[in-house]
């Protein structure tokens, strides 16, 4: 009953959700992009891959992927690398937002665990950018400005929570 709904959610929001969006002539090539997904979780996203799997152009696959970010549907996460080794070019992992349609459960766990880091990266951000919410929590501004700015408060400051 579940992969029956599931199947009709998917299906309901690429003729509604992703067709609202964009104007795209082969959408079926889409949902099939769209299919492969799951078997693709955290792993390197490789668009080259896709595009020869897919038989379309590097731009339509870059275009679909851009597109299936949008409706909540997958998620990139850029590789965490430092500016000065440039001959290494690392890609993206994708994420599914519904980890339920991951198949392995090595893949689920870890699709679980970055879609969870990534909501409280988000989370985060949005606390530390709105000065009302540290109001709210009890932090001071001495020490949103340190966790804005990425250091670890010191003992004084912590006691000020």
């Amino acid at each position: 009953m579940h992969r029956r709904w599931q199947k009709e959610r998917l299906d309901r929001s690429f003729r509604e959700d992703v067709r609202d969006l964009e104007a795209i002539r082969d959408l079926s090539s889409l949902q099939l992009m769209a299919d492969m997904l799951p078997e693709r979780v955290a792993s390197p996203l490789s668009l080259n891959a896709l595009r020869e799997d897919l038989e379309v152009s590097h731009r339509a696959v870059t275009h679909w992927v851009d597109i299936l970010d949008r409706p909540y549907y997958a998620v990139r996460v850029p590789p965490f690398t430092s500016k000065r080794v440039r001959s290494l070019r690392k890609m993206p992992k994708a994420h599914l937002w519904d980890w339920t349609l991951v198949a392995d459960r090595a893949r689920r766990l870890e699709n679980l665990v970055a879609l969870h880091l990534l909501k409280l990266c988000n989370l985060w951000r949005i606390a530390m950018a709105s000065a009302s919410i540290c109001t709210i929590c009890g932090i001071t501004p001495a020490v949103r400005e340190t966790l804005v700015a990425g250091v670890a408060p010191t003992s004084t400051s912590a006691a000020s929570y």
